[in-house]
């Protein structure tokens, strides 16, 4: 199965240039077919089901190193707890 994908930005802009309102999805599916006629971008395969999961795994992956590395800047800065407590 092939499929393309683009910036939606980039689509966009171009309802923004045609002075077309983004409000619907009749809107919407006619700026992103006048898209692919003006633009053409490629044609590129999808990827698997394994492909799919390993990108997801490596993905949450780096969300969770963020998160830790973000708590462990946070611990350097909180102040010390009470002795008496």
């Amino acid at each position: 199965m092939a499929g393309c994908s683009g910036q939606p930005a980039a689509g966009a802009r171009l309802c923004q240039s045609a002075g077309t309102p983004r409000e619907t999805d009749k809107v919407d599916a006619h700026v992103l077919a006048l898209f692919a006629e003006k633009i053409r971008p490629p044609v590129r395969a999808l990827p698997d089901e394994t492909l799919q999961a390993v990108v997801d795994w490596l993905t949450r992956r780096r969300q969770l190193v963020e998160i830790l590395m973000a708590e462990k800047n946070r611990s350097h800065q909180a102040q010390e707890p009470f002795a008496g407590t």
